[in-house]
């Protein structure tokens, strides 16, 4: 399956918390959520990716992000799975290479993604 990044959206309806690889939170069923990848038309493999909260308001910026856009690049591209790391830092010396996030496939779909904070040692699996 050729899955575009350019404009790639995944809704989920359930996501899990890692800490350290430990599981920290269960599933959160009927937390609502959408991990959208916008492709930068002027470089090839790199993108923006962004996590919004479907369910409202973020109660400090009121707005629905979860996850402020985070520039990443392609960093591994088999079969079965897609992974993006982060890349330097932007004018505000806000450091994208402590994310990563990377799209499991299954049966040709997308199972699901793993959004990764590795300064934090948290993974958060969306699934659908």
């Amino acid at each position: 399956m050729k899955i575009d990044l350019n404009n790639f959206q995944f809704r989920s309806t359930d996501h899990v918390r890692y800490v350290n690889g430990a599981d920290v939170s269960g599933h959160q069923k009927g937390n609502n959520r959408l991990v959208e990848i916008k492709g930068l038309s002027e470089i090839d493999d790199i993108y923006w990716v962004t996590i919004y909260n479907l369910d409202g308001s973020h109660p400090y910026w009121q707005d629905n992000k979860q996850m402020a856009p985070k520039r990443m690049h392609i960093s591994k591209r088999i079969e079965s799975v897609i992974e993006l790391k982060g890349l330097s830092t932007d004018s505000y010396d806000l450091d994208y290479e402590n994310y990563g996030l990377t799209i499991i496939l299954k049966n040709n779909d997308v199972e699901k993604v793993v959004l990764h904070m590795y300064d934090r040692h948290i993974d958060i699996e969306y699934w659908r």
